[in-house]
């Protein structure tokens, strides 16, 4: 018989993030059904006990602590279904894995997410961009978890912001993803794949979040801090990178102290110099 969930204890956050950082979570499930994970939220808010749900762990740093609840990872959940146009995809859906899917099925309007690394629901709650496009432009609806029923929210009601969402705000639980997406011929779509895969190639490889803060109003965080000379500066074994000054990698043991103390150095210091006060679009599980 399957399982409708896989239930570990004492699992190192740290891979369970990109960037690869964190102590220990009391519990870690992975639903493989999404009636199982409305489950055990609940059961968890009866309790009182603490949750949070990851997908990829891009975009995340963790306490050194570690975390006293349970986290939901929803690698499992990778349903998709097609209609048309519209494909409802499960918040565990991959960029990888919808990418192979519309690829196959001619589906255009996607491109833009290509090379990612994360989750329709991360992606989602983020309102995660590139190339001049952002997942607000996409989404129809998104399902999410309301007193324990799943509920549809159109896309209007989504308050959809710079990398930021009703979701994001309120930490509801995605479920699922409607995506209006459009034909077009593999030609073309593989041509927009490898313009916005070509705009990624720059971003320095290794352990990260990917970006640490949001952009400014005609101004890109990462050049605010490359032009201060901040590029290769580390704490600890955290260090901004080389080649792009909104990027920390963990280039061998870094904790979160190391990041955070990072992260207020590059903040303070674009403050100081700018008078602009940086805004970070990553989440902290604590």
């Amino acid at each position: 018989m399957e399982k409708n969930a896989i239930h570990l204890e004492n699992i190192p956050l740290s891979e369970l993030t990109t960037i690869g950082i964190g102590g220990l979570a009391k519990r870690v499930s992975y639903p493989m059904r999404t009636e199982t994970l409305i489950e055990e939220i609940q059961t968890c808010r009866k309790r009182g006990e603490k949750y949070v749900l990851l997908g990829n762990g891009s975009n995340v740093l963790a306490s050194d602590h570690g975390f006293q609840g349970t986290v939901f990872v929803t690698k499992h959940l990778r349903d998709i279904n097609f209609q048309g146009e519209s494909l409802t995809v499960g918040a565990g859906v991959t960029v990888g894995q919808l990418m192979r899917f519309c690829l196959e099925y001619s589906l255009s309007g996607w491109e833009f997410m290509a090379g990612i690394p994360a989750t329709m629901g991360g992606l989602t709650a983020m309102n995660a961009g590139a190339c001049g496009c952002t997942m607000s432009d996409i989404v129809q609806c998104v399902t999410i978890v309301e007193q324990g029923v799943p509920t549809e929210i159109p896309r209007e009601g989504c308050d959809f912001g710079q990398k930021t969402s009703r979701f994001l705000q309120n930490r509801e639980v995605i479920l699922s993803v409607r995506l209006n997406l459009h034909r077009a011929e593999r030609k073309e779509i593989e041509d927009n794949l490898m313009r916005c895969m070509q705009r990624r190639s720059h971003l320095p490889k290794g352990r990260s979040m990917g970006c640490v803060f949001q952009n400014t109003a005609g101004r890109s965080a990462g050049s605010l801090i490359s032009c201060l000379g901040l590029c290769g500066f580390r704490i600890g074994d955290a260090l901004i990178a080389h080649t792009h000054g909104n990027f920390i990698l963990n280039v061998a043991h870094a904790t979160e102290r190391d990041v955070c103390a990072l992260i207020d150095v590059m903040r303070n210091t674009v403050l100081r110099e700018f008078g602009i006060e940086l805004k970070e679009e990553i989440r902290y599980l604590r």
